[in-house]
């Protein structure tokens, strides 16, 4: 249901085009898949974030972690609040120049207007990263494209899932201005010219 089958980006697409256009033709045109252990077990997290019943012990067994690290899963995603009326792996969608844009949001709080990212993995998450990802900015484009307003602020959970992972859980609020999402605006709509170009091999910033 995205590109290249629709005109339809996800906001995973778009940051992996912005990164290295390459590499976005080898994993979405070619499907290519360039899954590791931590990718598979942030996949195991949201799902497990947002359905608390799931049996991610198996899968992560499934997927060769052992067990000292499945308990300090549990542990970590225990520490996940539900949040209520909030709305887990909730797809948001926008129009861009007549094409399609989506971004997953592991969670979002509609009456506050309060995304929240999960966010796992070693490499350390910091406030200037929460600050500057352009996954987050593209998400809270989507939000200010659909609503017409902009987000009251991300939070972004961080556990580690490193070598010396325990529970622990860090927390950083950032929130887009408007500037922002119109400078994003302008960027979606070169990724997309460049795509149409069939521009695969020099990147755009």
């Amino acid at each position: 249901s995205l590109w290249p089958h629709k005109k339809a980006l996800s906001s995973s697409q778009l940051v992996t085009y912005l990164k290295d256009p390459a590499e976005f033709y080898i994993c979405y045109a070619n499907g290519v898949k360039r899954d590791s252990l931590p990718m598979t077990i942030g996949r195991i997290f949201s799902a497990a974030y947002a359905d608390r019943k799931l049996d991610y012990a198996t899968h992560l067994r499934e997927a060769g972690c052992e067990q000292r690290f499945i308990t300090l899963f549990g542990q970590a995603l225990a520490k996940f609040p539900i949040i209520k009326g909030g709305k887990p792996e909730y797809a948001m969608k926008c129009k861009v120049n007549g094409w399609e844009i989506r971004a997953t949001l592991d969670d979002i709080h509609a009456p506050s207007a309060i995304i929240i990212e999960n966010k796992t993995g070693k490499q350390k998450w910091t406030q200037e990263r929460a600050d500057e990802s352009p996954q987050i900015t593209i998400q809270n484009f989507c939000y200010w494209k659909k609503h017409g307003r902009i987000a009251k602020h991300t939070q972004v959970n961080w556990w580690n899932t490193g070598i010396k992972s325990h529970a622990h859980i860090e927390t950083f609020v950032t929130k887009r201005s408007v500037s922002q999402l119109k400078d994003c605006e302008e960027l979606v709509e070169s990724v997309i010219e460049n795509i149409l170009a069939e521009n695969f091999s020099n990147p755009i910033i």
